[in-house]
């Protein structure tokens, strides 16, 4: 169990990590004013970005980081993402489903 635990933390954290480096990529030239993160993740991020200066923000799910630059804002969550993944695999099982049902309803017969 607490290897499991262990190895969630690890990918919030290293979801986050690149999240803040797509971020910083999406704002350059702008140079980030504020970087938050939730606090159980803020010392491992740190560790992996120590240029940039963290914010704890515990009202951040830890899988989450948002990126402020001016008036410019990045913010991305890991359960955002499985949400948009989920999503996407459903689209296409239901794209699948209609065309097999297309199919068996008399589609174009191609053997001719």
């Amino acid at each position: 169990m607490l290897a499991r635990l262990v190895e969630i933390n690890s990918v919030r954290t290293e979801f986050v990590i690149r999240s803040i480096r797509s971020a910083l990529k999406t704002l350059a030239p702008d140079n980030p004013g504020t970087i938050y993160v939730h606090p159980d993740i803020r010392k491992r991020v740190a560790r992996a970005l120590p240029q940039l200066q963290l914010v704890e923000d515990d009202g951040l799910a830890p899988g989450s980081a948002r990126v402020e630059a001016g008036r410019m804002l990045v913010q991305s969550s890991i359960e955002e993402a499985f949400e948009q993944i989920r999503s996407a695999i459903l689209e296409v099982k239901a794209n699948r489903q209609q065309v097999s049902e297309g199919s068996e309803q008399g589609g174009v017969d191609a053997s001719n």
